[in-house]
């Protein structure tokens, strides 16, 4: 993929077995809707290695190791977990989930 291409297209196959229905009206489980937002990500372009082609909001050009030097691993729910955690996103992380002590998405 080109730096400047960006998918045109994606699916999420869902499976009826993992909908509930409630009222006649389908439902995801929580679990399922986290999954179901990871999955759109992915179809977005968003992945491990794409993070190096992020823009460095301080310069008008790719910065391959601006974002690479704000990825951190850290344990969340017993997982090691990769977090990103430049200054914009620390902020509007801490801002969306109301939670200042947030440490990055």
């Amino acid at each position: 993929m080109k730096i400047n291409d960006r998918p045109s297209v994606g699916v999420v196959i869902f499976n009826p077995r993992h909908i509930a229905i409630e009222n006649g009206n389908p439902h995801l489980n929580e679990e399922l809707g986290d999954t179901v937002v990871h999955e759109i990500f992915h179809i977005l372009g968003f992945n491990f290695w794409s993070i190096q082609y992020f823009h460095n909001p301080n310069y008008d050009s790719v910065d391959n190791k601006y974002m690479l030097n704000h990825l951190n691993v850290e344990n969340i729910r017993r997982l090691q977990t990769y977090v990103l955690s430049s200054p914009n996103v620390l902020a509007e992380t801490k801002r969306h989930f109301n939670c200042p002590t947030a440490t990055g998405m």
